[in-house]
């Protein structure tokens, strides 16, 4: 059974990229984008506080909530503070 979600989803894949903290820049897979969060490809810390360009949503700061099999799975927390200078 599906989980009703309040905020419409975007399904199927989009390409972007991905930040972690001190890192350089790498190319990503999002899948099920929502204004409040998606499923992102690869393994990622519970926790972990990453810079994300999402097509339809832009460059956003986004947590990692949970991690698994190869998909992570990340909670939106706004424009990232360098997309806002």
């Amino acid at each position: 059974d599906e989980v009703p979600r309040s905020e419409k989803r975007r399904k199927g894949e989009l390409r972007g990229f991905v930040r972690r903290s001190g890192e350089a820049i790498e190319p990503a897979e999002f899948e099920d984008v929502s204004e409040g969060g998606c499923r992102i490809r690869g393994d990622f810390r519970i926790g972990e506080i990453l810079v994300a360009t999402i097509p339809t949503l832009g460059t956003v700061e986004a947590q990692v909530r949970w991690s698994i099999g190869g998909r992570s799975g990340l909670k939106i927390l706004g424009v990232s503070p360098t997309e806002g200078n």
